[in-house]
Protein backbone atom coordinates (compact mmCIF):
# COMPACT_ATOMS: atom_id res chain seq x y z
CA UNK A 1 0.00 0.00 0.00
CA UNK A 2 2.91 2.63 0.92
CA UNK A 3 4.38 1.51 -2.42
CA UNK A 4 1.08 2.49 -3.80
CA UNK A 5 0.90 5.81 -2.48
CA UNK A 6 4.70 6.08 -3.68
CA UNK A 7 4.13 5.70 -6.93
CA UNK A 8 0.70 7.67 -7.22
CA UNK A 9 2.71 10.60 -5.69
CA UNK A 10 5.09 10.79 -8.48
CA UNK A 11 3.00 10.06 -11.08
CA UNK A 12 1.28 13.00 -10.10
CA UNK A 13 4.09 15.15 -9.73
CA UNK A 14 4.95 14.30 -13.19
CA UNK A 15 1.59 15.27 -14.48
CA UNK A 16 1.53 18.63 -12.57
CA UNK A 17 4.87 19.45 -13.59
CA UNK A 18 4.33 18.46 -17.15
CA UNK A 19 1.36 20.50 -17.72
CA UNK A 20 2.61 23.65 -19.61
CA UNK A 21 -0.58 25.75 -19.46
CA UNK A 22 -2.59 27.67 -17.25
CA UNK A 23 -5.16 25.98 -15.53
CA UNK A 24 -9.12 26.75 -16.67
CA UNK A 25 -10.23 26.60 -13.27
CA UNK A 26 -9.64 30.53 -11.89
CA UNK A 27 -5.44 30.18 -12.41
CA UNK A 28 -4.83 33.66 -13.26
CA UNK A 29 -6.60 35.18 -10.33
CA UNK A 30 -5.41 32.67 -8.09
CA UNK A 31 -1.48 33.53 -9.16
CA UNK A 32 -2.50 37.45 -9.15
CA UNK A 33 -3.65 37.43 -5.29
CA UNK A 34 -0.49 35.75 -4.41
CA UNK A 35 1.26 38.68 -7.21
CA UNK A 36 -0.62 41.17 -5.33
CA UNK A 37 0.37 39.87 -1.96
CA UNK A 38 4.05 39.99 -2.99
CA UNK A 39 3.71 43.83 -3.76
CA UNK A 40 2.72 44.13 -0.26
CA UNK A 41 -0.95 44.46 -0.39
CA UNK A 42 -4.14 42.28 -0.73
CA UNK A 43 -6.59 42.30 -4.03
CA UNK A 44 -9.44 43.63 -4.66
CA UNK A 45 -12.13 42.61 -6.92
CA UNK A 46 -11.80 44.98 -9.19
CA UNK A 47 -8.17 44.73 -9.42
CA UNK A 48 -6.41 43.94 -13.02
CA UNK A 49 -4.32 40.80 -12.94
CA UNK A 50 -0.68 41.84 -12.58
CA UNK A 51 1.42 42.19 -15.51
CA UNK A 52 3.48 39.35 -15.38
CA UNK A 53 0.73 37.23 -15.61
CA UNK A 54 -0.99 39.45 -18.26
CA UNK A 55 2.64 40.16 -20.31
CA UNK A 56 3.33 36.07 -19.88
CA UNK A 57 0.04 35.31 -21.89
CA UNK A 58 0.64 38.33 -24.86
CA UNK A 59 4.66 36.69 -25.09
CA UNK A 60 3.92 32.88 -24.96
CA UNK A 61 0.29 32.19 -26.47
CA UNK A 62 0.97 28.54 -26.19
CA UNK A 63 0.71 28.70 -21.99
CA UNK A 64 -2.89 30.46 -22.54
CA UNK A 65 -5.96 27.88 -22.19
CA UNK A 66 -8.06 29.94 -24.74
CA UNK A 67 -7.53 31.22 -28.51
CA UNK A 68 -4.21 34.08 -27.91
CA UNK A 69 -5.10 37.67 -26.79
CA UNK A 70 -3.73 40.84 -28.19
CA UNK A 71 -4.97 42.80 -25.32
CA UNK A 72 -6.74 42.76 -21.58
CA UNK A 73 -10.16 42.94 -23.09
CA UNK A 74 -9.90 39.92 -24.28
CA UNK A 75 -9.42 38.26 -21.37
CA UNK A 76 -12.61 38.76 -19.98
CA UNK A 77 -13.17 38.01 -16.43
CA UNK A 78 -9.98 36.70 -16.33
CA UNK A 79 -8.37 40.16 -16.18
CA UNK A 80 -9.65 40.73 -12.88
CA UNK A 81 -8.55 39.78 -9.11
CA UNK A 82 -11.86 37.63 -8.48
CA UNK A 83 -10.25 35.11 -6.14
CA UNK A 84 -10.05 37.79 -3.88
CA UNK A 85 -13.41 36.37 -2.59
CA UNK A 86 -11.61 33.96 -0.91
CA UNK A 87 -9.47 33.90 2.53
CA UNK A 88 -5.99 34.74 2.45
CA UNK A 89 -4.06 31.85 4.53
CA UNK A 90 -3.54 29.50 1.16
CA UNK A 91 -1.83 32.71 -0.86
CA UNK A 92 0.05 33.59 2.27
CA UNK A 93 1.74 29.71 2.46
CA UNK A 94 2.86 30.68 -1.01
CA UNK A 95 4.07 33.97 -0.84
CA UNK A 96 7.34 33.65 0.40
CA UNK A 97 8.39 30.75 -2.20
CA UNK A 98 7.12 33.53 -4.84
CA UNK A 99 8.99 36.45 -3.54
CA UNK A 100 12.47 34.54 -3.51
CA UNK A 101 11.74 33.46 -6.81
CA UNK A 102 10.67 37.07 -8.36
CA UNK A 103 14.48 38.03 -6.56
CA UNK A 104 15.67 35.28 -8.48
CA UNK A 105 13.71 36.82 -11.60
CA UNK A 106 12.03 33.63 -12.62
CA UNK A 107 9.35 34.43 -15.10
CA UNK A 108 5.32 34.35 -14.48
CA UNK A 109 4.65 30.89 -15.62
CA UNK A 110 8.46 29.50 -14.29
CA UNK A 111 7.32 30.54 -10.55
CA UNK A 112 3.76 29.15 -10.91
CA UNK A 113 5.05 25.67 -11.85
CA UNK A 114 6.64 25.92 -8.99
CA UNK A 115 3.74 26.63 -7.13
CA UNK A 116 1.60 24.12 -8.11
CA UNK A 117 3.95 22.11 -7.17
CA UNK A 118 4.17 23.20 -3.30
CA UNK A 119 0.77 23.23 -3.48
CA UNK A 120 0.54 19.92 -4.21
CA UNK A 121 3.07 18.95 -1.66
CA UNK A 122 0.81 20.75 0.93
CA UNK A 123 -2.32 18.42 0.40
CA UNK A 124 -0.01 15.58 0.33
CA UNK A 125 1.00 16.92 4.39
CA UNK A 126 -2.58 16.84 4.71
CA UNK A 127 -3.51 13.36 3.94
CA UNK A 128 -0.71 11.80 5.55
CA UNK A 129 -1.93 12.74 8.28
CA UNK A 130 -4.88 10.69 8.11
CA UNK A 131 -1.93 7.72 9.34
CA UNK A 132 -1.49 9.16 13.34
CA UNK A 133 -5.03 10.01 12.96
CA UNK A 134 -5.56 6.38 12.70
CA UNK A 135 -3.27 5.72 15.17
CA UNK A 136 -5.27 7.47 17.81
CA UNK A 137 -8.43 5.91 16.44
CA UNK A 138 -6.66 2.40 17.61
CA UNK A 139 -5.46 3.74 20.93
CA UNK A 140 -9.01 4.51 21.97
CA UNK A 141 -9.92 0.46 21.50
CA UNK A 142 -10.98 0.41 17.74
CA UNK A 143 -8.96 -2.12 15.73
CA UNK A 144 -8.58 -1.33 12.23
CA UNK A 145 -5.94 -2.88 9.84
CA UNK A 146 -2.34 -1.39 9.76
CA UNK A 147 -2.73 -1.09 5.87
CA UNK A 148 -6.17 1.04 6.36
CA UNK A 149 -4.76 4.15 6.92
CA UNK A 150 -2.44 3.74 4.16
CA UNK A 151 -5.23 2.99 1.91
CA UNK A 152 -7.07 6.27 2.98
CA UNK A 153 -3.52 8.66 2.10
CA UNK A 154 -3.75 6.31 -1.19
CA UNK A 155 -7.68 7.22 -1.81
CA UNK A 156 -6.61 11.26 -1.39
CA UNK A 157 -3.94 10.66 -3.53
CA UNK A 158 -5.31 9.20 -6.47
CA UNK A 159 -9.05 11.82 -6.53
CA UNK A 160 -6.63 14.76 -5.19
CA UNK A 161 -5.14 15.54 -9.37
CA UNK A 162 -7.43 15.76 -11.82
CA UNK A 163 -8.55 19.12 -13.35
CA UNK A 164 -7.25 20.56 -9.65
CA UNK A 165 -3.01 20.63 -11.16
CA UNK A 166 -3.79 24.08 -11.07
CA UNK A 167 -3.38 26.82 -7.76
CA UNK A 168 -6.51 26.87 -5.82
CA UNK A 169 -6.81 27.69 -1.84
CA UNK A 170 -8.82 24.38 -1.27
CA UNK A 171 -5.69 22.00 -1.54
CA UNK A 172 -4.71 22.94 1.61
CA UNK A 173 -7.49 22.17 3.43
CA UNK A 174 -6.73 18.94 3.78
CA UNK A 175 -3.75 20.04 6.24
CA UNK A 176 -5.75 22.53 8.14
CA UNK A 177 -9.24 19.79 8.32
CA UNK A 178 -6.88 16.85 9.35
CA UNK A 179 -4.84 18.71 11.73
CA UNK A 180 -7.74 20.22 13.54
CA UNK A 181 -9.11 15.93 13.99
CA UNK A 182 -5.64 14.96 14.94
CA UNK A 183 -5.19 17.49 17.99
CA UNK A 184 -9.26 16.93 18.88
CA UNK A 185 -8.31 12.96 18.77
CA UNK A 186 -5.16 13.60 20.94
CA UNK A 187 -7.09 15.89 23.41
CA UNK A 188 -9.52 12.86 23.59
CA UNK A 189 -6.78 9.94 24.03
CA UNK A 190 -4.72 12.17 26.43
CA UNK A 191 -6.99 15.19 28.11
CA UNK A 192 -4.30 16.98 28.02
CA UNK A 193 -5.57 20.81 27.41
CA UNK A 194 -3.05 21.93 24.56
CA UNK A 195 -4.44 19.47 22.38
CA UNK A 196 -7.78 21.21 22.52
CA UNK A 197 -6.47 24.98 22.61
CA UNK A 198 -4.24 23.40 19.37
CA UNK A 199 -7.40 22.14 17.83
CA UNK A 200 -9.35 25.51 18.02
CA UNK A 201 -6.77 27.30 16.52
CA UNK A 202 -6.00 25.38 13.66
CA UNK A 203 -10.04 24.17 13.08
CA UNK A 204 -10.89 28.05 13.65
CA UNK A 205 -8.21 29.07 10.82
CA UNK A 206 -8.95 26.98 8.94
CA UNK A 207 -12.11 28.85 7.72
CA UNK A 208 -9.46 31.33 6.13
CA UNK A 209 -7.91 28.92 4.24
CA UNK A 210 -11.31 28.06 2.09
CA UNK A 211 -15.09 29.29 3.29
CA UNK A 212 -16.17 25.88 2.47
CA UNK A 213 -14.57 23.91 5.22
CA UNK A 214 -17.36 25.62 7.37
CA UNK A 215 -19.41 22.59 6.18
CA UNK A 216 -17.17 20.26 8.13
CA UNK A 217 -16.02 22.06 10.83
CA UNK A 218 -19.34 22.12 12.83
CA UNK A 219 -18.75 18.63 13.03
CA UNK A 220 -15.38 18.34 14.89
CA UNK A 221 -16.41 21.45 17.15
CA UNK A 222 -19.41 19.70 18.39
CA UNK A 223 -16.79 16.56 18.99
CA UNK A 224 -14.80 18.86 20.89
CA UNK A 225 -17.42 20.37 23.01
CA UNK A 226 -18.93 16.49 23.95
CA UNK A 227 -15.52 15.88 25.45
CA UNK A 228 -15.03 18.56 26.97
CA UNK A 229 -17.73 19.68 28.62
CA UNK A 230 -17.25 17.27 31.55
CA UNK A 231 -13.55 19.00 31.98
CA UNK A 232 -14.90 22.40 31.73
CA UNK A 233 -13.59 25.34 34.10
CA UNK A 234 -13.88 29.41 33.51
CA UNK A 235 -10.19 29.20 32.55
CA UNK A 236 -9.83 27.26 29.67
CA UNK A 237 -13.25 28.27 28.79
CA UNK A 238 -12.26 31.93 28.71
CA UNK A 239 -8.70 30.79 26.49
CA UNK A 240 -10.22 28.97 24.19
CA UNK A 241 -12.72 31.53 23.40
CA UNK A 242 -9.50 33.76 22.93
CA UNK A 243 -8.57 31.45 20.61
CA UNK A 244 -11.26 31.57 18.83
CA UNK A 245 -11.12 35.76 18.38
CA UNK A 246 -7.82 35.16 16.41
CA UNK A 247 -9.74 33.48 13.73
CA UNK A 248 -12.29 35.87 13.82
CA UNK A 249 -9.66 39.06 13.68
CA UNK A 250 -7.91 37.27 10.31
CA UNK A 251 -11.61 36.99 8.89
CA UNK A 252 -12.22 40.48 9.44
CA UNK A 253 -8.91 41.84 8.63
CA UNK A 254 -8.99 40.24 4.86
CA UNK A 255 -12.64 41.47 4.95
CA UNK A 256 -12.23 45.42 5.58
CA UNK A 257 -8.91 44.75 3.22
CA UNK A 258 -10.35 44.04 0.38
CA UNK A 259 -13.72 45.90 0.15
CA UNK A 260 -14.15 46.00 -3.69
CA UNK A 261 -15.68 48.78 -5.69
CA UNK A 262 -20.00 48.08 -4.92
CA UNK A 263 -20.63 48.71 -8.84
CA UNK A 264 -18.09 46.08 -10.01
CA UNK A 265 -19.68 43.72 -7.31
CA UNK A 266 -22.91 43.82 -8.16
CA UNK A 267 -21.43 43.51 -12.13
CA UNK A 268 -20.00 40.43 -10.93
CA UNK A 269 -22.26 38.78 -8.89
CA UNK A 270 -25.36 39.76 -11.54
CA UNK A 271 -22.37 37.79 -13.98
CA UNK A 272 -22.06 34.87 -11.52
CA UNK A 273 -26.10 34.88 -11.04
CA UNK A 274 -26.47 34.79 -15.06
CA UNK A 275 -23.73 31.84 -15.43
CA UNK A 276 -24.52 30.01 -12.26
CA UNK A 277 -27.89 29.85 -11.54
CA UNK A 278 -29.50 27.68 -8.51
CA UNK A 279 -31.42 24.29 -9.53
CA UNK A 280 -29.74 24.74 -13.19
CA UNK A 281 -30.06 20.93 -13.17
CA UNK A 282 -31.64 17.81 -11.52
CA UNK A 283 -30.07 16.75 -8.02
CA UNK A 284 -29.21 13.49 -10.03
CA UNK A 285 -27.51 14.92 -12.50
CA UNK A 286 -25.63 17.19 -10.47
CA UNK A 287 -24.27 14.31 -8.44
CA UNK A 288 -22.78 12.59 -11.66
CA UNK A 289 -21.15 15.59 -12.83
CA UNK A 290 -19.57 16.16 -9.07
CA UNK A 291 -18.94 11.99 -9.04
CA UNK A 292 -17.43 12.54 -12.92
CA UNK A 293 -15.37 15.81 -10.80
CA UNK A 294 -13.93 13.29 -8.37
CA UNK A 295 -13.25 10.24 -9.45
CA UNK A 296 -12.21 11.29 -13.06
CA UNK A 297 -8.32 10.54 -12.95
CA UNK A 298 -6.66 12.56 -15.63
CA UNK A 299 -3.04 12.02 -13.95
CA UNK A 300 -3.48 8.69 -14.94
CA UNK A 301 -5.51 8.85 -18.33
CA UNK A 302 -8.62 11.07 -19.33
CA UNK A 303 -10.80 7.83 -19.85
CA UNK A 304 -10.15 6.36 -16.56
CA UNK A 305 -12.99 6.92 -13.76
CA UNK A 306 -13.37 5.06 -11.01
CA UNK A 307 -16.81 6.52 -10.19
CA UNK A 308 -18.48 2.90 -10.50
CA UNK A 309 -15.70 0.90 -7.92
CA UNK A 310 -16.70 3.82 -5.68
CA UNK A 311 -20.33 3.07 -5.67
CA UNK A 312 -20.35 -0.30 -5.94
CA UNK A 313 -17.71 0.08 -2.37
CA UNK A 314 -20.58 2.68 -0.81
CA UNK A 315 -23.40 0.24 -1.63
CA UNK A 316 -21.81 -2.78 0.46
CA UNK A 317 -20.71 -0.60 2.99
CA UNK A 318 -24.13 0.28 3.62
CA UNK A 319 -25.46 -3.24 3.06
CA UNK A 320 -22.74 -4.26 5.61
CA UNK A 321 -23.56 -1.49 8.19
CA UNK A 322 -27.12 -2.67 8.14
CA UNK A 323 -26.48 -6.28 8.70
CA UNK A 324 -23.98 -5.85 10.92
CA UNK A 325 -25.31 -2.82 12.92
CA UNK A 326 -25.53 -3.88 16.84
CA UNK A 327 -21.84 -4.86 16.16
CA UNK A 328 -21.04 -1.08 15.17
CA UNK A 329 -22.87 0.59 17.71
CA UNK A 330 -21.33 -1.83 20.27
CA UNK A 331 -17.24 -1.36 18.73
CA UNK A 332 -17.20 1.16 15.98
CA UNK A 333 -19.85 3.62 17.05
CA UNK A 334 -16.96 5.83 14.73
CA UNK A 335 -17.65 4.11 11.94
CA UNK A 336 -21.87 5.48 12.38
CA UNK A 337 -20.82 8.84 12.96
CA UNK A 338 -18.78 9.13 9.77
CA UNK A 339 -21.51 7.80 8.05
CA UNK A 340 -23.82 10.32 9.82
CA UNK A 341 -21.43 13.03 8.58
CA UNK A 342 -20.90 11.44 4.72
CA UNK A 343 -25.62 11.99 4.72
CA UNK A 344 -25.58 15.14 5.98
CA UNK A 345 -22.84 16.23 3.36
CA UNK A 346 -24.48 14.86 0.75
CA UNK A 347 -27.93 16.29 2.03
CA UNK A 348 -26.05 19.43 2.15
CA UNK A 349 -25.22 19.38 -1.15
CA UNK A 350 -28.67 19.46 -1.69
CA UNK A 351 -29.76 22.30 -0.46
CA UNK A 352 -26.89 24.06 -1.95
CA UNK A 353 -27.49 22.53 -5.80
CA UNK A 354 -31.37 23.97 -5.34
CA UNK A 355 -31.03 26.96 -3.39
CA UNK A 356 -27.20 28.99 -3.55
CA UNK A 357 -26.45 30.32 -6.77
CA UNK A 358 -23.09 31.97 -7.76
CA UNK A 359 -21.04 28.76 -6.90
CA UNK A 360 -19.95 25.71 -9.25
CA UNK A 361 -21.06 23.55 -6.36
CA UNK A 362 -20.10 20.58 -8.98
CA UNK A 363 -16.24 20.75 -8.49
CA UNK A 364 -14.69 18.51 -5.50
CA UNK A 365 -12.14 20.71 -4.97
CA UNK A 366 -14.57 22.94 -2.57
CA UNK A 367 -15.12 20.14 -0.30
CA UNK A 368 -11.24 18.43 -0.04
CA UNK A 369 -11.39 18.46 3.68
CA UNK A 370 -14.01 15.87 3.56
CA UNK A 371 -12.11 13.06 1.23
CA UNK A 372 -11.32 10.76 5.39
CA UNK A 373 -15.27 11.42 5.23
CA UNK A 374 -15.77 10.31 1.73
CA UNK A 375 -13.38 7.60 1.94
CA UNK A 376 -15.04 6.01 5.33
CA UNK A 377 -18.15 6.00 3.39
CA UNK A 378 -17.13 3.43 0.93
CA UNK A 379 -15.17 1.27 2.87
CA UNK A 380 -15.79 0.80 6.79
CA UNK A 381 -17.33 -2.58 5.87
CA UNK A 382 -13.20 -3.33 5.86
CA UNK A 383 -13.24 -2.30 9.38
CA UNK A 384 -16.09 -4.27 10.75
CA UNK A 385 -15.28 -7.63 8.95
CA UNK A 386 -12.09 -7.69 9.98
CA UNK A 387 -13.15 -6.55 13.73
CA UNK A 388 -16.16 -9.07 13.62
CA UNK A 389 -13.90 -12.13 11.85
CA UNK A 390 -9.95 -11.62 11.56
CA UNK A 391 -8.96 -10.05 14.43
Amino acid sequence: MVMLCIITFVWSLKFIWQKEKWSPIDEYAHMDYIEKMSEGRMPKLQDAVSNDIYMDLIEHPEHSFTPPIHNREELGMGNYSYQAKHPPIYYAFLLGPNMLMQKAEYKAFERLKVLRIISYLLFVLGSLICIPIFNLINQKGVQTPQFYSWACVLFSLLIATHQRYGLTNNMLSPLFINASLYFVLKYHVTYQIKFLYRFILVAGLSLSVALTNLFIIPFLFLYALIIYIPHFTKKTFIYACSLLLISLSVILWWKLTTIPDKAFEEYLQNLLLAVIPANAITFKMFLDLLLNDTFQLSFISEQLDITKIYLICLSINILVSVLFLKSILKQNKWVLVSMVVFLVFVINLYFLNRYVDRVHWVAFRNYLGFIPVVFISCSSFIIVLFRKYLD
